[in-house]
């Protein structure tokens, strides 16, 4: 969006390994279009895409590698709900 004070740019991909929208709305003054953008975390969207990449070798146990990741993830969405 193109507004007389600012443009709004929805973030896609950057870090992440697709081409997903990753939640993150940018305003980026007129002013300062080419030189300094501003990311606002909260407008947008409920949620911030985030990527982690996990290495699993041909070796490792995927399936203790697997609990591991569940458990990790619900104990960080314990903490946060």
């Amino acid at each position: 969006m193109l507004v007389a004070s600012h443009s709004t740019l929805q973030a896609q991909g950057s870090t992440l390994h697709a081409d997903q929208y990753t939640g993150r709305l940018f305003y980026v003054p007129n002013a300062v279009m080419f030189t300094e953008p501003v990311a606002n975390y909260t407008e947008g969207s409920d949620f911030i895409w985030h990527e982690i990449l996990v290495l699993v070798t041909f070796e490792s146990d995927w399936e203790a590698a697997k609990a591991i990741i569940l458990e990790e993830i619900q104990a960080i969405a314990a903490t946060t709900a």
